[in-house]
């Protein structure tokens, strides 16, 4: 098992990013950094990560949701459900921007729940907010980079970042929204067409032949949370 490409996580504690290893968080750091510079007045910048909440066009949840309504009993997940990627609800994007208005200096904010889950306590918590359950396994390790049981969030390393502002709910306590939003919105519709950015993912996500086969894997264990 390849326990230690899972073993650092990617603390983006600096305002400005400068611990982040990818390419992608310098980038986005060198933005932040001409913005504040060049900025006339006040200006707040807020860094969310993955962003939950209803009325969302990239709704990863959903890649559980429909899995679940459609009577999916087992679910393979990819690094065996260890993954973490930051999440942040849209309550605590607006709790954030109130935050922000009691500073008169130019700020650049991290927007995050109170806690990281990893995939599998994501899996359970969108499966106790619908009260429906299926059992999560996960996959081994190889062949690498995994290609099955792969969710919007199964990183290589595990990305959780130090929030700016105070975080009082987690993901489970917030994700409720956001299910049931989905739930509605898709009822009796393509969900493509509710969530068009989702359905632009390269990835197959709802190929059950696939899940099938990742399920028939040796070496598949059971996780228990």
């Amino acid at each position: 098992m390849r326990l230690s490409r899972l073993s650092g996580a990617d603390l983006r504690e600096s305002p400005h990013g400068g611990t982040g290893t990818t390419d992608l968080f310098n980038e986005k750091a060198a933005i932040e950094r001409r913005i504040l510079h060049g900025a006339s007045s006040k200006v707040t910048i807020l860094r969310p990560c993955a962003i939950h909440g209803p009325y969302s066009k990239h709704a990863r949840e959903w890649w559980f949701v429909k899995r679940l309504l459609d009577g999916r009993r087992r679910i393979p997940l990819a690094y065996g459900g260890r993954s973490r990627f930051q999440t942040t609800s849209t309550q605590a994007i607006a709790e954030a921007v109130c935050f922000s208005l009691n500073s008169d200096q130019s700020q650049v904010l991290n927007v995050v729940d109170a806690d990281a889950p990893t995939v599998a306590e994501i899996a359970r918590a969108i499966m106790d907010s619908m009260d429906r359950h299926a059992d999560l396994l996960g996959l081994p390790d190889v062949p690498y980079p995994p290609t099955r049981g792969v969710t919007p969030w199964s990183v290589e390393k595990p990305i959780v970042c130090a929030s700016s502002v105070p975080s009082t709910a987690t993901y489970a306590e917030g994700v409720g929204r956001a299910v049931r939003w989905l739930i509605a919105a898709t009822q009796d519709r393509d969900w493509r067409e509710v969530l068009p950015q989702l359905a632009a993912y390269p990835a197959h996500y709802f190929d059950y032949a696939v899940d099938d086969q990742a399920l028939a894997t040796a070496g598949v264990k059971h996780i228990s949370i």
